[in-house]
């Protein structure tokens, strides 16, 4: 029995990162809940303390550990410009990281 390992391509292919004007949500393009992709964590700009919202991020263990590192690499280019003005919408508007 062979066992698949996805290719990093093939992750970033499948994981999306979502800005709204409270935060980054980070969803699972290979994984539907209640008609949307899956919800796997967010990040809220106001803390930029991330937040996992899957209990279970995916059955396969090696899988759920890519699609974790994904996230985690990702939040951090946000939360390493903490003080910084973000862009969250096309039409100007702006946040201050960190900023409560």
């Amino acid at each position: 029995m062979s066992t698949y390992f996805p290719t990093p391509k093939e992750i970033n292919d499948r994981m999306l990162a979502v800005i709204y004007p409270t935060g980054v949500y980070y969803c699972d393009k290979g994984q539907a809940h209640g008609g949307d992709y899956k919800l796997i964590a967010h990040l809220p700009y106001s803390s930029l303390i991330l937040r996992w919202d899957a209990k279970i991020i995916h059955p396969d263990k090696h899988i759920a550990s890519l699609l974790r590192k994904w996230v985690l690499e990702n939040a951090q280019k946000i939360i390493s410009r903490k003080g910084a003005q973000f862009e969250i919408s096309t039409c100007g508007q702006w946040i201050t990281l960190g900023e409560k």
